[in-house]
């Protein structure tokens, strides 16, 4: 048993002895060198779904429902409609950002009385849109989200 171990061991001098003078030096320490491969790992995270507040009038107040948006509805609403009878309708829930820009800059930055919609009713027709940042941030009692997570434009 002994010669043959040492026979291989002759044996796997004169492969390394050939390969150097078929290969050179170089291709021998490439080949003793065992090559390391990386492979760059990509983790898909899934976004975390916004919440808002849903409700239609007073339910607003007395029973809201929180809502998990889909993934293309990223902010929160809350649309005021006072009317000159003297009364007002509110409705909350998802959005989205074209949505909001487009009914905030088509209504509710033309509307000076928007900015009063938390401390009166106004008498006057007219819709103001709020939109903000944030899970639950249309959550009130106030209407206007608070101005660190309001959306404007």
């Amino acid at each position: 048993m002994e010669d043959f171990s040492s026979f291989l061991k002759v044996v796997g001098a004169i492969v390394t002895v050939v390969f150097i003078i078929t290969h050179g030096e170089a291709a021998e320490a490439r080949a003793a060198t065992p090559k390391i491969t990386t492979h760059k790992t990509t983790h898909k995270t899934t976004p975390v779904p916004v919440t808002c507040i849903s409700c239609q009038g007073i339910a607003c107040w007395k029973e809201p429902v929180v809502q998990i948006c889909d993934v293309t509805h990223k902010l929160c609403m809350s649309h005021v409609t006072d009317h000159s009878d003297g009364t007002r309708d509110v409705s909350k829930g998802c959005a989205t950002t074209p949505e909001c820009q487009q009914k905030y800059l088509n209504s509710t930055v033309h509307t000076a009385l928007c900015s009063v919609v938390d401390k009166q009713v106004t008498g006057h027709a007219m819709d103001c849109f709020f939109c903000c940042k944030g899970s639950n941030c249309n959550q009130g009692p106030q209407l206007i989200p608070p101005k660190s997570q309001l959306l404007v434009g």
